[in-house]
């Protein structure tokens, strides 16, 4: 299983920002996942970005 876990500030959190984050959060799972380690294996990956102590995004990719 991989897991990316992101945070912003709540005074920084604008749409574009989170937005941006998710998008980043999302790439580097996938990175993770196309690993030589991961090569012909099933890997559960999830993309989650917080903003404060408030879950704004959690994904499976």
């Amino acid at each position: 299983m991989s897991l990316e876990l992101k945070y912003i500030t709540k005074k920084d959190a604008t749409k574009a920002k989170i937005e941006a984050t998710i998008n980043e959060a999302t790439e580097q799972v996938n990175t993770y996942k196309r690993a030589i380690e991961f090569k012909d294996k099933t890997v559960k990956a999830y993309a989650m970005v917080f903003t404060g102590s408030e879950c704004v995004y959690c994904g499976a990719q």
